[in-house]
Order: C-alpha cells, then structure tokens, then sequence
C-alpha cells in the first residue's frame, strides 16, 4: 500500500477528536478531516457545490456545507451545523472516506438520451422540433457544432439576467400589483414559482438572487465551453451530459454526445443552457420537463428520484423544486431570449 494512502486511512480511520462546526472545538486537525471529507461528497448528496479549502478553520464556508450535509447528506428536518465524535452526521460523512474528491463518472447527469420519453419531452414542435438525423461526425465536430450555438445560448441568458434584475427592482414591500406587472413576471413565476404577488419581498427578493445568481455562473460557464473543458464524444448516444457542479473542479468537462447533432439550433442552445445548469450548481439535477402541454410530466431517472419523490409535474412543482431543474433554467432563457413559451400562465 502507497504510503500517502496508508497516512490517509489512518488520520480518517482514527475519526475526530472533538466537536467541529458552529460552537464546537474546531480544532485545526479536525476542521481538516471534516473539510477533506465534505469535498468528497457529491453536490447533489450534500457535497458543497463550490470544493471548500482545506485550511483547517471553521467559517461561513464550511459552517454552511457542514449544514447543507446535515440536511441533504443526513435527513436532518433542522441541521444545527456541528458535527460530534461518533455523532450521526460524522458516522454518515465517514462513509464518503475513500470517494474521489471530485465528480467521477458515476455522478455524471446523461441528459436527453437519444431514445426514451426525456427526450422526446423535451424536444419542442414546430420551429423547434429535431431536424432529420445527421451523418456520422467525429468528436472535433460535435464540438464545433456545440460552440456554433454558445452565442445565441449566452444572449438568451444575458437576457435572462437583465430582466431577473429589472423585476428585482420592482420588488416593493405591501405593494399590490396590477395585473400588468403580474403579467411581466411571467416569464420568472412559469419556470420558478417564486411567487412574487404572494411572497414577502425579502424572499422574493432572496429567491430571485438565488435565480439570477445561477444565471450568472451558466454565463460565465457558457464563456469557458466557448474555448474549452468541452468534449465532443460520438460513442455515446445521448445529446450531452455533465457533472454536478463539475464547473469548480478545473478537469472536469461538459460531454457533448451523437445525437446532439440531430437537434435544430434552438434545441442546441437549449440543451448547452441545461448542462451547464448542472455544471455549475452540484444540487442542480432533473425534477420535470415542460412538455407535454399543458402541464409536463416528472422525469423518472435515478436523479429525479431523488429530488422529486413526489413525482411533481412542470406545473406543480414549487420554486424549491424549480431552482432543482436545469429543465426550468433552460426554458426560462429560451422564454426570454425569444419571448416563446407553451406552459400555462
């Protein structure tokens, strides 16, 4: 046995000496054990979306991915953001002892297969329905074809961005709106149920930032697959796949497959929208599709399962639901970036 690996196995074996998290000892050595085993928890289980720093202190940072386990990693109703020796939250994250500590394969998200209802859910008719299908391309030309839409994907989402804000502006607290500014919140309240007419504006205004938030990462997202970390694989049938969160670890990329190059340039940006989506936020999976009209359906894949166990539809789902979705992300872009949207006011 190697002997960092040897090293490594003791120092976690030997567990944490005292308490670590919001009024605990924290000390440096175990601050490190609880960080280094955060790391290795995948997004979409608990893991923190952006890697913590191994640095040995207890802050915001790792205060709130020590809670954000506890709630998604552990079931906790209300995480109280410490862990104890022999606790339950240390018990559960030990079992992440010997992962990888970043995105492997088995946590990669395969998005609108080539076959089965996800895809063809998705797929919308008329100007936007998939075109017939292409000759065989190589992986240097899925790749170019995916960088082709990037542009038009970036402005849907830059648009995106401009209006979440200019509606965060129009926020106000006790304000009853007419229904001329409900009806310009479409756009926002279709695909994320924030609610605004109903909410109390600091949540409103918190739910919108959260939103506009992950917008901003697509974007900035969407810029790095423009030059890199994006690879072009015609083994694989799907359209394209990518790792929760993956966009924090520097090797990771967004896998573009066959059959994206049997989609129209719409459907091509929605889909680059939809991956980076997951990209860019570990707790980013599938929850619904949007069709068919009027109400989509709940996907069934083993990522919905997990955030949807209510098999929720596109119109059910609430905004907690929804900022689940990449389905809502890129729906809302394409809403926007072309004013076309089939989903019920």
């Amino acid at each position: 046995m190697p002997a960092n690996l040897q090293n490594r196995e003791v120092s976690m074996a030997t567990g944490i000496t005292s308490s670590v998290g919001h009024g605990g000892s924290n000390r440096d050595p175990d601050v490190r054990k609880v960080q280094t085993l955060l790391n290795r928890v995948p997004p979409y289980r608990g893991g923190p979306t952006v890697p913590l720093k191994v640095d040995g202190l207890c802050y915001a940072k790792t205060l709130a991915a020590i809670e954000k386990f506890q709630h998604a990693g552990c079931g906790f109703k209300w995480p109280d953001k410490r862990i104890d020796p022999g606790g339950r939250t240390w018990i559960e994250l030990q079992k992440y002892d010997h992962a990888e500590p970043q995105p492997g394969q088995e946590n990669l998200i395969i998005c609108f297969p080539s076959s089965g209802e996800e895809s063809a859910s998705f797929v919308p008719t008329g100007s936007f329905a998939s075109v017939a299908p292409a000759p065989p391309v190589t992986g240097d030309t899925l790749v170019a074809l995916a960088r082709q839409q990037i542009g038009m994907a970036s402005s849907w989402v830059a648009t995106t961005v401009v209006r979440l804000t200019k509606v965060r502006s129009e926020i106000q607290r006790y304000k009853v709106y007419t229904k001329e500014e409900i009806q310009s919140f479409a756009s926002i309240e279709t695909h994320f149920k924030v609610r605004i007419a109903y909410t109390p504006d600091v949540e409103a205004k918190a739910r919108i930032d959260k939103i506009n938030g992950t917008f901003k990462l697509i974007l900035q997202a969407l810029g790095v697959i423009a030059k890199d970390r994006l690879v072009g694989d015609p083994s694989k049938t799907y359209k394209a796949a990518a790792v929760p969160g993956g966009f924090f670890y520097p090797k990771d990329s967004v896998i573009v497959g066959r059959d994206f190059a049997n989609c129209n340039p719409n459907l091509k940006a929605a889909v680059l929208i939809h991956e980076c989506a997951h990209w860019v936020d570990g707790s980013c999976s599938h929850v619904a599709t949007e069709l068919p009209d009027p109400v989509g359906k709940p996907l069934h894949d083993k990522w919905a399962a997990i955030a949807n166990p209510g098999k929720k539809n596109y119109l059910q789902m609430d905004y907690n639901l929804a900022i689940q979705n990449a389905y809502s992300y890129a729906q809302c872009a394409l809403h926007n970036g072309l004013g076309i949207d089939k989903r019920p006011p």
